[in-house]
Formats: C-alpha cells, structure tokens, sequence
C-alpha cells in the first residue's frame, strides 16, 4: 500500500504487509519501506535540505536509542542500487495519528523535545557524523530571498494585497532585514541534536509508561546540530505551511 507523504522529495513510501509461517503457527508482519532518488546537485552533507541524510540516518544507528521518550522507526536495513537509488526498510509507526491537533498536544511534543535536546547538553554526546545539517535555520531562511523579493516587487497586485497586505509587507521586511541578527543568537546558544521537521504529520503519539503518550518521530531528513530550542520554528512553521 502506498502512503501519502509530506512535500514528496523521496521516491516513495509503501507499507508492505504479509504471513509467516513459523513452528506450525502464522503470524502476521508490516514493514515500511522507503526510497530516494539517485543524489544530483551540490554534494554538501551539511546541507539543509540534503537528499542522502535520511538515508543515512537510519543506517547508522543514532536514532535506534534516543533520549527524552522520543523513539524513530528501527532500521532493518538498508540498500544502495546500480541506478544510486538508496532503500531502507523500517519498522511501522501506525498507531497514535493524530490530524489535527490540540495546544495540549502541542504542549506535550514541545515538552517531549525540550527533555530530547536537552539530554545532549548533559550526558548524552551529540552523534559524530558527517550527514547532520548545520545552521538549518540560517540555510532555510536564506532559501526564501528569492521568494521575498518576489513580494516586495509585486507588493501592489490586487491578488498580493489580498494575501499579504502593505502591514504585513512592512512587518516582513522588517523582519527580513533583521535576520542576520536573529540568525546570530541562534548560533550563540547551546547547540545539541535535533530533528528540525516535527510537525503534526511528522509525528505518531502512541502510549508510553503508564499509558502517557510519547511521540514517536518520522522523517528524520533535516536532522543535525542546531541551537537548543530551535525545533519550536519549523513546528510552527510547518504546522502552517501544511
């Protein structure tokens, strides 16, 4: 069965179901697997939006023990073909979907993060690979000047005032020209590990200890070093988008 994804960069996601036979018995089994595209473009593993990391981050084994009650999909494994497609299979995470959610279930992700990010300032070291982004909200921001030039161009088109209207314009640029100043208070703060994409498509809430749910994350292809805190951006922001 194919799934539906987020922004649709991979190749796809299926989850594959079946029977075993084992000792006289048959027992059910479902597995995910997931692909991405043979890699073009600028080969930076640093990168933000990099198309290798998530493969790379299920075979390396940082996510198989992380910190915080967050748990990702186990690697079963994982494989490169001749046409540089790569493939992983994974263990499913179905249970604890929730569409829309309410501030309650924002408080309890927001929680569940802040205790995960944390565990890399005290006791936890912060994995050592190649793959993980770098400054991922400096790059994401910087990947919208196009768009915001577009805007302040075309600030008097009928069909831009009603999306954006000259208040908020205004309050964009503002905004848009004190980036550097904002971005640098990011680099100045403890930095740890991060998802960077958790956001309610991203995230399953099944039921941890004592029945209290405990998120369990997907999609782990913007994951890398970034301030402590920094997750809240991309969850508002990707809240919005999708």
């Amino acid at each position: 069965e194919r799934l539906v994804g987020g922004a649709g960069e991979a190749l796809g996601v299926w989850r594959i179901s079946g029977t075993a036979r084992t000792s006289g018995t048959t027992a059910p089994w479902t597995m995910i697997l997931k692909g991405w595209p043979p890699f073009e473009g600028a080969d930076d593993p640093t990168g933000w939006n990099w198309p290798r990391r998530e493969a790379r981050a299920y075979g390396s084994g940082v996510l198989d023990d992380l910190p915080g009650g967050i748990r990702a999909p186990h690697c079963l494994g994982s494989e490169v073909l001749p046409d540089g497609s790569e493939w992983a299979w994974l263990t499913p995470l179905s249970d604890g979907s929730i569409e829309s959610w309410s501030l309650d279930h924002f408080a309890l992700v927001a929680r569940h993060l802040g205790r995960f990010n944390g565990a890399y300032l005290v006791d936890t070291p912060i994995p050592d690979a190649p793959w993980l982004s770098k400054h991922w909200t400096s790059q994401w921001t910087e990947a919208a000047s196009g768009f915001i030039d577009l805007i302040e161009a075309h600030a008097d088109h009928p069909l831009v005032r009603r999306a954006c209207p000259p208040a908020l314009v205004s309050d964009l640029a503002r905004t848009w020209a004190e980036r550097h100043t904002w971005l640098a208070v990011l680099d100045s703060l403890p930095q740890t590990f991060c998802h960077l994409d958790v956001f309610t498509r991203n995230v399953f809430l099944a039921p941890g200890p004592d029945d209290v749910p405990e998120p369990r994350l997907i999609d782990w292809g913007f994951s890398g070093v970034a301030a402590v805190g920094e997750e809240i951006g991309p969850m508002a922001a990707a809240t919005l988008i999708f």
